[in-house]
């Protein structure tokens, strides 16, 4: 019996090896990619004369950053849809959310925000409605500013959808964990779809009080930032 289990053992290390580190060095390769790629848009944010320029440490914090969230989320999405499959819930969006935004999503902006950022204090959460379809749900807008945000908005620990440009779904981890957390992404490619939400996403969560959250784009003009909020705001509100 030990001798079988030694062999089994033995067997798939080998299968490991030949089949899963490849995979794991593909995966990671890419992700490295991606997070070069966001180090980047972190730069161009950051590049204005008004504010200090991003230095090295915080490039590499900006890189270690996004490629812990995309890995941790890549992990995520994949246990979720096992978990799915196994327990026979592929087809309850209800239940993939529950664990793709409460648990996934939300442990990996918390662990990312803890590793690379510092610690949160968040004021007035005494104002906000108790969770549970309360109806009309808060929203929630950050000025896209930073990548930050997206990572400590998770501090809030409530429930909503994010709003954000469908492209996102193309991103190792967090694109699959967006779709399995049935977040609203919207298609900036056709301009005139890209300013409202479509009558099938508002049908979907109005219902439920769903609260939302939105990133405004990057922009240092309060008009504009306060214009474009205000329209995604009014876009879920219950007008046909």
């Amino acid at each position: 019996m030990i001798v079988f289990i030694a062999f089994l053992l033995f067997a798939i290390m080998i299968v490991f090896k030949a089949i899963a580190i490849p995979i794991i060095i593909v995966v990671e390769t890419v992700i490295a990619f991606a997070a070069v790629g966001a180090v980047y848009q972190e730069r161009k944010i950051w590049s204005d004369p008004r504010l200090p320029s991003l230095t090295i440490i915080g490039c590499l914090k900006v890189f270690g950053l996004n490629v812990v969230w995309m890995t941790v989320c890549l992990f995520g999405a994949v246990v979720t849809t096992i978990e799915a499959m196994i327990t026979n819930n592929w087809l309850d969006l209800k239940h993939t959310r529950t664990i793709a935004h409460t648990i996934v999503e939300r442990k990996c902006g918390m662990l990312v925000t803890l590793l690379f950022i510092g610690p949160v204090v968040i004021r007035g959460l005494e104002h906000l409605p108790p969770e549970g379809g309360v109806i009309p749900a808060p929203v929630y807008i950050a000025n896209h500013a930073s990548q930050i945000d997206v990572a400590v908005v998770y501090y809030l620990e409530r429930s909503w959808r994010w709003i954000a440009k469908s492209s996102t779904k193309f991103l190792p981890g967090v694109g699959q964990i967006l779709l399995l957390g049935d977040h609203v992404l919207i298609d900036r490619t056709k301009k005139k779809k890209s300013r409202t939400i479509t009558r099938a996403d508002r049908k979907r969560i109005r219902p439920l009080g769903c609260e939302i959250c939105i990133k405004s784009p990057m922009t240092r003009s309060r008009k504009v930032y306060q214009c474009f909020s205000f329209r995604k705001a009014q876009d879920a509100e219950p007008n046909d």
